[in-house]
């Protein structure tokens, strides 16, 4: 049986990871991740949906899309990417590009390990501040959780 994703809030630095064995091997797994046609699926919590407008998954190549809560509230992001090493591993900034109410800024990274045939996602939220990890926390660490069960439900639909 394959795990349910856990999230950790270390105490040296402000960040969030959150991590999940995925029943797929790590080129699935970049696939998914570096493709609008697949992150639309999955991307966000339980119960968002996404809007790309645009996707340059290239190093300081921009994406910007539209995550659409449950209760009808749009979110803008914009993602600038920063390192993209195939097969594992992406760091980004994110923010929301000048658009919509609350500007969220953060750099995100995901690495890839392989373990036997399937992959270990490691997403980590890194903030500026322990106060502002904190107090992101408060919906980021079970967002995360959902985003990679996601992610993994998604991937049985693809392999």
């Amino acid at each position: 049986m394959t795990e349910n994703a856990s999230s950790i809030l270390p105490k040296d630095k402000p960040q969030i990871i959150t991590t999940r064995l995925l029943n797929a091997s790590r080129e699935v797994v970049w696939k998914m991740l570096s493709s609008p046609d697949h992150l639309k699926h999955f991307w966000g919590p339980d119960g968002f949906t996404n809007t790309f407008k645009t996707f340059d998954f290239s190093v300081d190549g921009e994406s910007r899309f539209t995550m659409h809560g449950p209760d009808g509230t749009d979110w803008p992001n914009r993602i600038i990417y920063r390192k993209i090493d195939f097969p594992r591993y992406i760091r980004w900034d994110h923010d929301n590009g000048g658009e919509g109410n609350w500007d969220h800024k953060f750099v995100g990274e995901i690495e890839l390990f392989e373990e036997g045939n399937k992959t270990r996602i490691e997403l980590r939220v890194n903030e500026p501040t322990m106060e502002s990890r904190d107090n992101i926390a408060k919906y980021a660490v079970e967002g995360g959780k959902q985003n990679l069960n996601r992610l993994a439900a998604y991937l049985l639909t693809q392999v």
